[in-house]
């Protein structure tokens, strides 16, 4: 049997190195090929969108990873068919990744490296402030279409000058349709788990979810305290 290196097939091809597939950085949108594999995406500040292509074969197999701590998404979109029921799926985090194939009508996801998804931020007073997600200023983390989540939330709050802290758990289920309508189903649920005051100073602290529509994300709004520096961590 002959083995050339120069000869694709859907798994790639074999070298003196061993088994190796192909890898294509990209920092643009652009759509799939047959010969892509691996595909790194680089985003910076902006939504990248990879295009899994029409010409697909059947079996055929892609890995889509974003690259980068920029807060642009990576949005993977079906040119035909769906991607596990889905058009869209968003990967959000640096080191996100998705294994798709194709079965000759749509796609499936047959591993993912999830996002780790947080929200970060500081107040400095009691007024009424948002977090964000990842810690970036103006972020906020999209809900994808046609999806309903279960979001079990811990949040930890601290202040470093008088060692106190505060930590709730938040659990809440929430959905995004077609035509971009999102909400919270039902009522949030909200724990605290402990605080350090009784009455008064983190008695006073607090954090609630919400999903803004327009947008279709999750927004979580927190209140400190009053010429006190509170640091704010909510992860899922």
């Amino acid at each position: 049997m002959l083995f050339r290196s120069d000869i694709w097939n859907l798994y790639g091809f074999l070298s003196a190195q061993g088994f190796v597939q192909p890898t294509n950085a990209q920092s643009a949108d652009y759509e799939t090929t047959t010969h892509d594999h691996t595909i790194l995406v680089t985003t910076g500040s902006t939504d990248r969108t990879i295009t899994l292509t029409s010409d697909a074969k059947t079996g055929q197999i892609y890995v889509i990873k974003k690259v980068d701590d920029g807060y642009g998404q990576v949005i993977i979109d079906a040119d035909i068919g769906t991607i596990d029921g889905a058009n869209t799926i968003t990967l959000n985090a640096m080191y996100a990744s998705r294994i798709l194939q194709f079965d000759g009508l749509n796609w499936h996801v047959l591993a993912a490296e999830n996002d780790f998804i947080y929200w970060h931020g500081v107040t400095t007073n009691d007024s009424a402030t948002e977090i964000y997600f990842k810690g970036i200023a103006g972020l906020r983390y999209s809900l994808e279409p046609n999806t309903t989540s279960y979001l079990s939330l811990s949040i930890v709050a601290r202040a470093n000058s008088t060692n106190k802290s505060k930590v709730w758990d938040i659990k809440a289920v929430v959905c995004r349709d077609g035509a971009n309508n999102s909400s919270v189903v039902g009522t949030p649920s909200y724990t605290v788990v402990a605080q350090s005051d009784s009455s008064g100073g983190t008695q006073n602290w607090s954090a609630v979810l919400t999903i803004h529509d327009g947008t279709d994300t999750v927004r979580i709004t927190v209140v400190g305290q009053a010429s006190t520096d509170i640091i704010w961590l909510a992860t899922t």
